[in-house]
């Protein structure tokens, strides 16, 4: 294993990121440990940056926030979606097969019921034939005088 000591200043140039390259693409066990030393190539970061360090690690945080951020915002708005689209679809069909569900015991009461009328009326009339052939034949004999 090897390793690497270098100054962030040393980024600046094409060195470091070619040796982070070959490195890679050769699978060599290295370890690059890289210092911020404050100095970049011999002059201070402050001369070599347009900007502070400090100012340029806020400035990408300030990115990062405002990237996650809009990913959140995004997200709920998916969420929001599903909440005002998906749900009330589910609920919809949910009420449907209960509307169904009831249409279905109503027409089953309506035929149970019509099965047991229809019963009862068979019943009586049964009950009405037998009463006839039970009446006497007396009515006949009077009919005939």
């Amino acid at each position: 294993i090897s390793i690497a000591y270098f100054g962030e200043g040393t980024a600046s140039h094409g060195d470091i990121p070619s040796a982070l390259n070959i490195a890679a693409v050769h699978g060599s066990p290295m370890i690059f440990f890289c210092r911020n030393n404050g100095y970049a190539i011999s002059t201070n970061a402050k001369d070599q940056f347009a900007t502070d360090t400090k100012e340029l690690v806020l400035m990408r945080h300030r990115k990062r926030l405002e990237f996650a951020t809009r990913a959140l915002e995004l997200e709920q708005a998916a969420f929001n979606d599903k909440k005002t689209v998906e749900l009330p679809k589910r609920e919809r069909e949910h009420e449907k097969k209960l509307r169904d569900a009831e249409s279905d015991l109503r027409s089953a009461e309506f035929a149970a019921a019509k099965h047991k009328l229809a019963t009862q009326l068979e019943l009586a009339r049964k009950r009405w034939e037998l009463a006839e052939l039970e009446r006497p034949e007396a009515d006949d004999e009077t009919k005939g005088d």
